[in-house]
């Protein structure tokens, strides 16, 4: 049996995917599958205009597919690339089964051939009020497009029984066609017990000595403007030597200077830091160093930071929407997003509670260890088999 992935997400320069969590998701799966597997044949689908990816995470045994990215750059080049340059070359590959990693870059496939498909949340559907008021053309197109590979895919793996739902109600998708398939976390977040390590950590980065932490990016769903909000509230309480720590690259996305506005409007400069790019080696600390990793995320189709917080030990307070209080089950505390009052009592009281800290990172620990790239590889390679023999 062999399958063709779609290896773009891998590549530095496509899209944002390599720096987002669907590259994190083709990093851990593609390598297990040939591990899990010896016998599976595998095509990884690359773009030639693109850096390669690292060494390691392509398996030595899988053939590269390269695909030749139009001359003629355009505004529109990735969709037209994908509608009509992509199926071009997914024929030339031989492959009769195809795994595209997100929905955004499913392309046709050759008549008489398998696609499964990863959904991995419908943010564009369910938060549609948010981000396209009124009468948006290129939006309503986007969705059109969205819709109609989720539609045509024989497989739809997603990663959340949350985001499965929505794929229910928005795409129409029958429940038979879709497979929940939970993500994992990487061993490398784990509780950094080594002071000093930890205090190299808070030196680098300019941690205060006691505080909140929040990373995961600031776009509108993220709901950042409400944790702060939500925290002013708290300083209210009486509570003092307390700091919000809000980690990553934030100072390039469209959201910052209002961000900083809101920042100074509050008068929380001197409580509230931006720690600019965090390295992934360099998370486990940060988290282990927090008071609690604080989540108010609006939407999420799995949400990986909660998950590597509890791994790492630190107390959770995060969203009650959507797939977070699915990740997180009772090893966190929850808050309404929309509700910065008790958002605020969750924290104050976390806060000043040491007995309810050590309860949740102990809780925290033994829930992210449900979340295995293992399990979710062995999965994966349980729905190709369904196409085993027709493939």
């Amino acid at each position: 049996m062999k399958i063709v992935l779609d290896g773009r997400p891998l590549q530095e320069g496509f899209r944002e995917h390599r720096k987002r969590g669907i590259g994190r998701y083709a990093e851990a799966l593609i390598p297990r599958l040939e591990r899990l597997d010896p016998d599976l044949g595998i095509g990884i689908l690359l773009n030639k205009r693109n850096t390669p990816p690292d060494a390691g995470v392509v398996p030595g045994r899988a053939e590269i597919v390269f695909h030749p990215v139009p001359g003629i750059l355009c505004l529109y080049e990735e969709m037209i690339d994908t509608l009509l340059y992509v199926p071009r070359t997914l024929k030339q590959s031989g492959g009769r089964m195809f795994h595209f990693l997100t929905h955004m870059d499913a392309a046709p496939v050759p008549a008489g051939s398998i696609s499964i498909l990863t959904v991995h949340d419908m943010i564009p559907a369910v938060l549609k009020h948010r981000y396209a008021s009124g009468w948006n053309p290129l939006y309503r197109a986007y969705l059109s497009l969205m819709n109609r590979a989720i539609r045509r895919a024989d497989r739809i793996i997603t990663i959340s029984e949350s985001s499965k739902q929505d794929i229910i109600r928005y795409a129409g998708i029958p429940e038979s066609r879709i497979r929940v398939i939970p993500l994992g976390v990487d061993c490398s977040f784990k509780p950094v017990r080594d002071a000093g390590v930890l205090k190299a950590i808070q030196v680098r980065y300019k941690l205060p000595a006691r505080f909140f932490f929040y990373t995961g990016g600031i776009e509108t769903r993220k709901n950042v403007p409400g944790l702060i909000i939500a925290f002013q509230k708290m300083l209210k309480s009486a509570i003092k030597d307390c700091h919000l720590v809000i980690g990553g690259n934030v100072e390039d996305e469209r959201g910052y200077p209002a961000l900083l506005e809101l920042v100074r409007s509050s008068r929380l400069e001197d409580r509230i830091c931006f720690t600019g790019y965090i390295e992934n080696a360099d998370l486990p600390a940060v988290y282990s160093l927090a008071e609690a990793f604080v989540y108010p995320s609006l939407y999420e189709g799995f949400g990986f930071p909660p998950l590597e917080a509890m791994a790492c030990g630190a107390p959770v307070i995060c969203s009650d929407r959507s797939a977070i209080p699915e990740i997180v089950g009772e090893a966190g505390l929850l808050a309404d997003p929309e509700n910065p009052e008790q958002l605020a009592q969750l924290m104050a009281g976390i806060w000043g509670d040491a007995a309810l800290r050590s309860r949740l990172m102990e809780a925290g620990l033994k829930r992210a260890r449900l979340f295995d790239w293992d399990r979710t590889a062995r999965a994966t390679l349980d729905v190709y088999h369904e196409f085993g023999e027709t493939a």
